[in-house]
């Protein structure tokens, strides 16, 4: 069965079952820049590191790192579901067997009825990471675009359709 990662609107992971999992909010960070900056091989722990905490040094980065790790391992046991893998030094995401509503909304090109009208917008819920705030200044300068872009595309992709075929609401 396929889990669903929601990561526009309040982040959320469902489980096949309909249940949600419990994973740290930066976990959730961690998922959003793999699956839209889509990296072949995943990201180097240090890379993460970086991305969710400021102003502190490569010892501290790596306790932190380390914490994170095993919270998101630990539910993972729970859950037996692995959403993520960790190597020695790097971390990926597990992406064949997760629907993850931001792949639906960048890789939409046009919508051709109503019916996928309505899935594009159960797919997107608000802001990328909604509430995702307590993160260092560089993933926040990441993170802001990104909202921008995903929002941009999801109204382009409704005016158009509302456009073009407006009349067959």
């Amino acid at each position: 069965m396929v889990e669903q990662l929601f990561l526009t609107g309040r982040p959320v992971l469902l489980g096949a079952d309909g249940r949600r999992r419990k994973l740290p909010r930066k976990a959730f960070v961690l998922a959003a820049w793999l699956v839209l900056e889509r990296p072949d091989t995943g990201m180097t722990r240090q890379v993460a590191a970086r991305l969710l905490w400021d102003g502190t040094d490569a010892t501290r980065l790596a306790g932190n790192m380390r914490q994170l790790i095993l919270r998101i391992a630990e539910e993972q046991r729970i859950s037996e579901f692995e959403f993520f893998e960790f190597g020695s030094d790097d971390l990926s995401l597990h992406k064949a067997q997760l629907d993850v509503d931001v792949d639906h909304i960048v890789d939409t090109q046009v919508i051709h009825d109503r019916q996928a009208l309505r899935r594009l917008c159960e797919y997107y819920r608000g802001d990328l990471l909604l509430g995702a705030e307590d993160v260092s200044e560089r993933c926040l300068n990441w993170l802001q675009p990104m909202r921008k872009r995903l929002k941009s595309n999801f109204s382009a992709l409704v005016s158009s359709y509302l456009e073009t075929r407006g009349d067959a609401l």
